[in-house]
């Protein structure tokens, strides 16, 4: 291992700054990153369907067949999330949480089933509990959850931009030869 110095610094601590102001944006805008997200996945959604459309019309391929349904479908999904980007969240954390609820009372189930066979089935119990009991907050408060996995993303995004920026502004990297 050796101490080098850095060609391309400049660029390392661009990337550095970038990242940490958008885990600032993150941190402090939380519900409006995931309207933005949100509305961002809606446009690649509706492009994507448009696309898909295109390409089936110069295909002469438009009919009444499955990639025809997909191109109106993402079309018609792209409009909606754009259109209710903090709806469309909700709605993904509404079903997220019922699938970890069901999740749960099936792991608690299991817990519960192996008491008679197993002396460790409070383990898979307690774990099925604490799964239930996230289900029910993402339920809950599904924006709010969504939020504050926006602000841990942010906070994660802030330290390692920091990292970067210092780790650029050292002006040496190590290199394994």
């Amino acid at each position: 291992m050796t101490l080098e110095r850095k060609k391309n610094w400049k660029l390392s601590f661009l990337r550095g700054l970038l990242l940490t102001l958008f885990g600032i944006y993150a941190l402090f805008e939380s519900g409006n990153t995931v309207k933005s997200i949100m509305s961002v996945f809606g446009i690649f959604i509706f492009l994507f369907g448009l696309l898909l459309l295109l390409v089936l019309i110069a295909n002469k391929s438009l009919g009444m067949n499955y990639p025809s349904a997909e191109a109106v479908f993402d079309i018609l999904i792209g409009v909606l999330i754009m259109a209710y980007p903090q709806n469309m969240a909700e709605l993904i954390v509404i079903v997220i949480g019922i699938w970890i609820l069901l999740i749960g009372f099936f792991i608690l189930q299991a817990g519960y089933g192996m008491r008679d066979i197993s002396p460790f089935w409070l383990f898979p119990f307690i774990s099925g509990l604490i799964t239930v009991l996230l289900g029910i907050l993402l339920l809950a408060n599904p924006f709010g959850v969504a939020r504050a996995a926006v602000a841990i993303i942010g906070l994660f995004a802030l330290i390692a931009g920091l990292a970067l920026m210092s780790n650029a502004l050292s002006k040496t990297e190590i290199v394994v030869r």
